[in-house]
């Protein structure tokens, strides 16, 4: 078993807040963990979830096509790296093409803003209460930023103010990106389906055991790279290579993002969702033997919450994110799932325990 230590200068693991904004110390592991951007899309008020990414490592989301959720997982992830100011690299570089974006108020708006302010209260006839009801609403949405999905960051504006980004064409620029050294801000790497740049290969007569080899080889060069330079590295990638055993062993995490083939969740009794964020592996980071808990929970009232699965829906500005629970009303027709799918319900999970036990969930560091 190989550990290699991530390190700089011989002062162990760098603390959250050499490595800038948007970076925290996980209190379980005692880990600097990022987040993938769910949080700036949730609509709830009282509590917001997203996914731990611990730094230096290797995350797969298994593609869930045809509705290509995951891909927009991706972007969120790109676009929370812009929002805290990371070193991001992209691969292909299309990816920037497709970065939702937050809504900024205009000039206009926000000289109504201020004249609205300056007036005197006497003539807007508004209650005290209600003012500062509004006040307090408006205070709440500028502290937590939202991506609206229906809007997109100019590629152009965005190449020349951000410094900080590289476009890449080839997997050879994702090992050059992640071979960086350790720098004092957090550096993300998203690549888009790495498996087609090998199998595209296969065309011209590369067998698919040759393809295999060669996936698991760039895997196994990035997750040293990312482990040295503190990147965290976040791809797509298929069911059928995601789940491969020999390619399963070298990743980090595994994020599920399961639509069961665009039908949804109502057949399992879990709501009116598109799908499911299932991780079937977690990173185990040296500071710790147990696997890092999968979801970030920051719930306004400070109650510790414990959340296993969660459900999302794609709505055409934002991504609604919940716990997974039982739908409430299970009388109404196509919530409840019927016998056949719970058990293939249980038959998965017995699965999935299965493979938690065995070698290929032991990634060594």
């Amino acid at each position: 078993m190989s550990f290699i230590r991530l390190t700089t200068r011989g002062s162990g693991a760098q603390p959250a807040e050499r490595l800038g904004a948007g970076v925290t110390m996980a209190a379980t592991v005692h880990w600097p963990v990022t987040r993938l951007g769910l949080h700036r899309c949730q609509r709830d008020n009282h509590a917001v979830y997203d996914v731990a990414l611990p730094l230096g490592t290797v995350t797969a989301l298994v593609e869930d096509e045809p509705g290509l959720h995951a891909r927009t997982f991706l972007s969120v992830f790109i676009a929370e790296g812009l929002a805290h100011e990371h070193s991001l690299g992209l691969v292909p570089g299309a990816l920037v093409e497709g970065v939702p974006a937050s809504p900024v108020a205009g000039p206009s708006s926000s000289a109504a803003a201020s004249a609205s302010s300056a007036a005197p209260e006497a003539d807007l006839r508004i209650a005290w209460r209600y003012a500062n009801k509004v006040g307090s609403a408006s205070k709440r949405r500028a502290e937590r930023a939202r991506l609206d999905l229906s809007l997109q960051v100019n590629p152009r504006e965005l190449l020349r103010s951000s410094a900080a980004l590289r476009l890449y064409q080839s997997l050879e620029g994702a090992l050059e990106f992640a071979a960086a050294p350790a720098s004092q801000q957090c550096r993300r790497l998203a690549l888009q389906s790495p498996h087609h740049w090998v199998c595209s290969q296969m065309i011209g007569g590369l067998s698919e055991e040759t393809a295999l080899s060669r996936l698991w080889r760039f895997l196994y060069i990035l997750r040293q790279r990312c482990r040295k330079s503190m990147t965290v590295a976040v791809m797509t990638l298929s069911r059928q290579w995601a789940l491969n055993p020999s390619l399963l062993h070298l990743l980090d995490a595994v994020i599920d993002v399961n639509t069961f083939g665009g039908k949804g969740v109502a057949e399992l009794g879990l709501g009116a969702f598109d799908g499911l964020i299932h991780p079937l592996k977690m990173a185990v980071v040296p500071s710790s033997l147990k696997p890092m808990t999968p979801f970030i929970v920051d719930d306004q009232e400070k109650s510790p919450l414990e959340v296993d699965l969660l459900v999302f829906r794609r709505t055409r500005r934002e991504l609604v994110v919940e716990p997974a629970h039982e739908a409430p009303d299970l009388s109404i027709p196509g919530t409840r799932p019927s016998h056949s799918k719970a058990k293939q319900i249980d038959g998965v999970a017995d699965t999935l325990k299965q493979m938690q036990d065995a070698d290929a969930f032991a990634t060594d560091w």
